[in-house]
Formats: structure tokens, sequence, C-alpha cells
């Protein structure tokens, strides 16, 4: 279990870093170039996913954590 909870904090971390290039990406998309509404609503759909993605990257995190904190006492970690 505890190999499984590493795999999931370790999957989420790299999913919040990718998550943050994207997001910085969009921003200098949005900053560089004068974008027409259709651009716009692209950025704003993609920047909509990232919030979703982070959300589920929470999700995995805390999920790691209860896992974590519910083999302690198996492991002898009190």
């Amino acid at each position: 279990m505890d190999a499984s909870c590493q795999l999931i904090d370790g999957i989420a971390h790299d999913l919040n870093n990718l998550r943050k290039i994207i997001a910085a990406d969009l921003h200098l998309i949005m900053k560089q170039s004068a974008p027409s509404g259709d651009m716009e609503t692209r950025v704003n759909n993609a920047r909509d996913a990232i919030k979703k993605g982070a959300k589920q990257t929470n999700q995995l995190l805390a999920f790691s954590l209860s896992q974590a904190d519910e083999m302690k006492p198996w492991l002898g970690l009190h």
C-alpha cells in the first residue's frame, strides 16, 4: 500500500507541474497577442480544463494522504 501511495503522490505532483506549465503558456498567449474572440474562448476553455485538472489532482493527493494515514498503525508509525 505504501508504494501505491508514493506512486499516486508522484503522479499528482507531475500533473501539477504540467498544469502549471500549460497555465503559464496560456497566460503568455493572451498577453503577447491580440486574441480574437475565438482564441480567447479557446484559451478560457483550456483554463477551465486546467482548473478541473487541479481539482482532480488535489483529490488524488488527498486520497494518497488518507491511505498513508490509514497505513501508519500497520507500519508501526503513530
